[in-house]
């Protein structure tokens, strides 16, 4: 058993947050990642474990996913008795369409909404956003966003002086399945996804492989070890050496949703 596990299912957001530590606003191109790619990436990792408590959606924007309905009616058709809960983490800017809002309350998903109108104004969307959530009966949860920890990249050049050390301590708990692949924290595949961070093979458990070359629970204990900070000789990923994280080593607080200018960084 785990407890939570994130997945990213678009590039794709309504904000451009300069210093968002999804490093979306700086793709090249943004995108929804297609539905076959995402169903393989949950059979991948259903494969070796047998249930989650918390598994989270995010982007990006998860609302503006074109296939939403589909990928959610996949999880809990496919996986339902895994999952204790599916979450679903959005900014408050993008009413959910009417399948969608159906198919949360069936099953008795859960929003997040980080709220960022103390610097964007947004005030109606969100309000909207609630509405619709409460009408049809589903949880979430407003989350009022005005300080943020400054990631620095890749905006700016930061060097961990104990990469590993520094991963060790780092507050990001939001390990990542994405592309088949298991990652200690969300920004790590943000990282090499969106901005073309050169990961290394030992920075990441490729579940395929963990799958094709062990027993289960071989794979599992590997899963639950990778979890658990093991993740190579070296004790740490590649992007921690250039991510300063949000843990006690990082004093850059700024505001939180703070936009990139048009046409800028």
């Amino acid at each position: 058993m785990l407890a939570k596990i994130d997945t990213v299912i678009t590039s794709r957001c309504t904000l451009r947050c300069k210093n968002c530590n999804m490093f979306s606003p700086y793709a090249k191109e943004t995108c929804d990642f297609p539905f076959e790619r995402l169903k393989e990436n949950f059979d991948a990792f259903f494969a070796s474990v047998d249930f989650v408590y918390e598994y989270t959606l995010l982007g990006g924007e998860p609302f503006l996913h074109t296939e939403l309905g589909r990928i959610l009616h996949y999880l809990m058709e496919r996986y339902g008795e895994c999952i204790g809960r599916i979450n679903l983490i959005s900014n408050g800017t993008v009413v959910p369409s009417d399948d969608v809002l159906s198919l949360m309350q069936q099953h008795a998903m859960t929003v997040h909404i980080s709220d960022y109108t103390a610097t964007v104004d947004y005030k109606k969307r969100l309000a909207a956003v609630e509405q619709a959530l409460a009408a049809h009966g589903i949880e979430y949860y407003v989350i009022p966003n005005n300080v943020w920890k400054d990631v620095v990249y890749p905006r700016d050049t930061y060097r961990a002086e104990d990469p590993a050390g520094h991963m060790r301590i780092c507050g990001h708990s939001t390990h990542s399945v994405d592309d088949g692949k298991l990652y200690w924290c969300d920004p790590a595949f943000a990282a090499e996804c969106f901005t073309g961070f050169p990961s290394q093979p030992d920075d990441f458990l490729d579940l395929r492989e963990n799958q094709r070359t062990h027993d289960k629970d071989t794979a599992a204990r590997n899963i639950f070890r990778y979890l658990l900070g093991d993740v190579n000789e070296r004790g740490c990923m590649s992007i921690c050496e250039r991510c300063a994280g949000i843990g006690r080593d990082n004093d850059r607080e700024i505001p939180a949703g703070v936009q990139m200018e048009k046409g800028g960084r």
